[in-house]
């Protein structure tokens, strides 16, 4: 009986159609309650909707189905998408200031519903459909206008604004490649190199990680053995010269203890700082100030510098850093030389000093510098740096925000400060010492 009425309201509609009802404004006839179900409306948009019978709770002719009929095309989300706003963490601005440091964001949407989200050097894979961005497994709603804003939501909230971008999007890697330096790493060929054998003991370079992102440095892997020593023999690096460039090493993991007679590996990794503000991140030459000795014994067994090639000693090279256009040039003299790069505020309230070092002696050095005044007012922070014979790196004095007299950077127009070179001996001997000023 349904059947019937159903036809019999398909024969209505089309005769309404054909004596003009629609075009005047009329709407088709209805019939009773069970061939047009309560709530159902006409589709008057094309012709192609005008032509179809109401939808019916059971289609004699197809299978049962719950979407509406459509003749829009699927959205087409694919695309470059550049970020310019996270209304939740300090909107424009604070993406224009990742943007100053160097740090960018996008998303990258491709055609066949996958893509990735590189956000402020970390990136990760994402995937999309016509409901939803997923990304690290959770689904974000999002709205696209016609303008290319392209807004992602998160807890009904804006997240993250983008606008699509007119440029070729990056290849995945490339973005983090170009922000740190990195062009070189597929050249890598460290892999199980002797640095050190003897009766006593061995210290072997496994292989070197590349880092990943801005944030990563590398990692060399070594193996240390203790082969006669009674004690436990410990393995430390004060600083290492990468590219002609003085290196600090990271001293939370500069230092390892191997028992006797075992094996022990031991992970050392390499801050890229130095080497961004020196203009490379690729490392071809890797001397490291290498320290063995007894634990409990003050005799150091050896102490000098040992040196790695990461694309082999072939193509090692060294660089000097390109002054920046806001240098200030503060010491030179016959042992060293002194210059001023910068601040900038770091993340918890806390905030950095950078300086320039240069030693020009024959020896291995330590540098200090020691804040004394901001902006006349009495201050006391400090910062150190070993520096290697006849090289230059990264002196930086670190502080939190709240040591500076209440200032913020932007505040501060003179720092007094003193600048001591000596040489990195257990008693140590100054080679250079003054007290100088700085205004930023």
């Amino acid at each position: 009986m349904k059947t019937l009425m159903h036809k019999a309201a398909a024969l209505l509609l089309a005769l309404a159609l054909v004596l003009g009802m629609t075009a005047c404004g009329e709407a088709p006839a209805k019939t009773d309650a069970a061939s047009q179900p309560a709530g159902t409306e006409s589709v008057t948009k094309t012709p192609e909707s005008q032509t179809k019978a109401p939808e019916t709770e059971a289609p004699t002719t197809a299978e049962p189905t719950t979407e509406e009929p459509t003749t829009e095309a699927p959205l087409d989300l694919s695309g470059y998408y550049v970020l310019v706003s996270m209304p939740a963490d300090g909107g424009e601005e604070k993406v224009k200031e990742y943007n100053s440091l160097g740090y960018t964001a996008f998303i990258v949407l491709e055609p066949e519903g996958k893509g990735y989200l590189h956000l402020w050097g970390s990136e990760d894979e994402v995937t999309w459909d016509e409901k939803a961005v997923t990304y690290k497994n959770s689904p974000i709603s999002f709205d696209l206008k016609e303008d290319g804003t392209l807004t992602l939501y998160q807890n009904k909230q804006e997240y993250m604004i983008f606008r699509r971008s007119e440029e070729k999007a990056p290849e995945r890697g490339e973005t983090n490649k170009a922000m740190i330096g990195l062009y070189r790493t597929d050249e890598i060929s460290l892999k199980d190199v002797t640095l050190i054998d003897n009766e006593e003991y061995s210290l072997v370079a496994n292989e070197i990680l590349a880092p990943r992102t801005p944030n990563d440095g590398y990692v060399i892997r070594f193996t240390i053995t203790n082969k006669t020593i009674d004690d436990s023999l410990v393995f430390s690096v004060d600083h290492m010269v990468i590219n002609g460039i003085s290196v600090q090493a990271d001293r939370a993991n500069s230092v390892s203890s191997v028992k006797l007679g075992q094996s022990k590996e031991w992970e050392l990794p390499l801050s890229l700082d130095s080497l961004k503000l020196a203009g490379t991140g690729d490392p071809t030459e890797i001397k490291l100030y290498l320290q063995v000795k007894p634990n409990y014994d003050p005799k150091v067994k050896f102490l000098d510098y040992v040196t790695i090639y990461p694309l082999g000693e072939d193509k090692a090279e060294t660089i000097q850093r390109t002054p920046g256009e806001n240098d200030q040039l503060i010491v030179d003299n016959e042992s060293a030389a002194l210059t001023y790069v910068g601040m900038r505020e770091s993340v918890s309230q806390y905030a950095y000093i950078s300086f320039w070092a240069e030693n020009k002696t024959d020896q291995t050095t330590w540098a200090a510098l020691y804040i004394r005044s901001v902006n006349g007012a009495e201050a006391s922070f400090a910062g150190e740096a070993y520096l290697g014979p006849h090289t230059s790196g990264l002196l930086e004095v670190l502080t939190s925000l709240d040591r500076l007299n209440g200032l913020s950077l932007d505040e501060i127009s003179e720092l007094g400060f003193t600048f001591m070179l000596s040489t990195a001996e257990v008693n140590p001997k100054t080679i250079s010492q003054g007290e100088y000023s700085v205004k930023p």
